[in-house]
């Protein structure tokens, strides 16, 4: 079921899982809140869109959990306990244990689609949040109070403030004429997931 855009007082535009967290962070403290999304929730939590894990800090688990998604996500996040790194060839492995800090987790690694999977079920549960998707921005109109957005279905939406999310190619950012610094490490990685029978 769709709400209603009314009275929005923050747009987010991008539904990644800082996306989705910010929107119900804000949404819990009272803020009429609307996250923007390229992909459909169906897309996004699907086996074979995104199959990227990512490491979760504890202070990142801190942020998950105050945005009340973190209990849903825990079932699936695998701890870490031991680090080992190794620096090109380099006969010497540092080692982080667990042990050695009273048997703290460092963090945990979980798949992407169950953060977003998580989140999404957040907002449906957050009267203050509203998910629009599959839209994409196409520009602002930014006047001395508001910001005028448009989407490529036709929708304006008229917000005080507008939070840009939308990941490294970020067209708010391009738009806002905020610049970046780019450099190349000249490296190459295979990247692959595996799973075994334990």
């Amino acid at each position: 079921m769709k709400k209603k855009l009314k009275n929005i007082q923050t747009l987010v535009v991008g539904g990644g899982p800082a996306g989705l967290t910010l929107t119900a962070l804000l949404a819990q403290k009272g803020v009429n809140v609307c996250c923007v999304d390229l992909e459909k929730p169906d897309t996004h939590i699907g086996e074979t869109f995104d199959g990227r894990t990512i490491a979760v800090s504890y202070g990142s688990r801190k942020v998950l959990k105050a945005a009340g998604v973190w209990d849903s996500i825990a079932p699936v996040a695998s701890p870490i306990e031991t680090i080992q790194i190794s620096d090109g060839n380099s006969p010497v492995l540092l080692q982080f244990d667990s042990e050695e800090v009273g048997g703290r987790i460092f963090g945990w690694i979980v798949e992407i689609r169950h953060i977003r999977k998580a989140l999404f079920e957040r907002i449906q549960d957050l009267k203050q949040a509203t998910h629009i998707a599959p839209v994409k921005v196409t520009g602002y109109d930014v006047t001395e109070d508001n910001v005028d957005v448009f989407l490529n279905d036709g929708t304006q939406l008229t917000v005080p403030l507008v939070i840009g999310a939308d990941g490294r190619f970020s067209f708010t950012r391009e738009w806002m004429g905020i610049g970046t610094r780019q450099w190349q490490y000249n490296q190459r990685a295979i990247v692959c997931t595996t799973a075994h029978e334990h």
